[in-house]
């Protein structure tokens, strides 16, 4: 049986995100971006915790890490963690798995607006 807490989402096509590469995705109201480093996926907040118009797809990655564009915030993509710049929280971060060429990122569904 499904663990009813949470659902998984397909966001996007591994062949679509180009090696080192961050891009939005905005689906079922959630906003988030998504990370390609080497062969690996992962998932955030697209909105950086310090400030709200801080968009992490537009950031700059460095191997595992994100800097947001406004503020110069650093958080490694992996954990979320916060590492450098001004910064009020850590990063949210996914669970992403791939199916097939099927980049799937684990959400609750209160978190989701329409089907998923």
């Amino acid at each position: 049986m499904a663990d009813a807490a949470v659902i998984w989402i397909t966001v996007a096509q591994t062949s679509a995100l180009m090696p080192e590469s961050v891009t939005a995705i905005r689906q079922d109201g959630l906003d988030l971006a998504i990370y390609r480093v080497g062969e690996a996926f992962y998932a955030s907040d697209n909105i950086c915790p310090h400030a709200y118009n801080g968009r992490l797809s537009r950031g700059f990655l460095e191997g595992g890490t994100i800097e947001c564009p406004l503020h110069g915030a650093v958080f490694e993509i992996k954990t979320g963690r916060a590492i450098d710049g001004p910064y009020c929280a850590d990063l949210k971060t996914f669970p992403v798995r791939v199916v097939g060429d099927e980049i799937q990122v684990e959400v609750d569904p209160a978190d989701v607006i329409g089907p998923a």
